[in-house]
């Protein structure tokens, strides 16, 4: 992922709904880290740690959505 494509991402969806805390990667950072979480300092980790980014992210027509639902698919997708 480059810078770019994630600051629009953190633009639109938010960081703290972008960084994935329950992965492993999250997890096994001080706690000095976690107390100074802030955009800037995220953005920087999840460059440096992609799985840090919960996925799947799909664009579709203009929009945004975060996470796979098959329910929530099949009506952006009009399936």
């Amino acid at each position: 992922m480059d810078q770019n494509t994630l600051n629009k991402f953190v633009n639109v969806l938010g960081w703290e709904v972008l960084m994935n805390k329950h992965r492993a990667t999250f997890r096994v950072l001080s706690e000095e880290q976690k107390d100074n979480l802030d955009e800037i300092n995220a953005i920087v980790m999840m460059l440096a740690h992609p799985t840090m980014i919960k996925r799947p992210i799909l664009k579709h027509e203009g929009g945004y959505y975060l996470g796979f639902n098959k329910l929530k698919y099949n009506t952006i997708l009009d399936l």
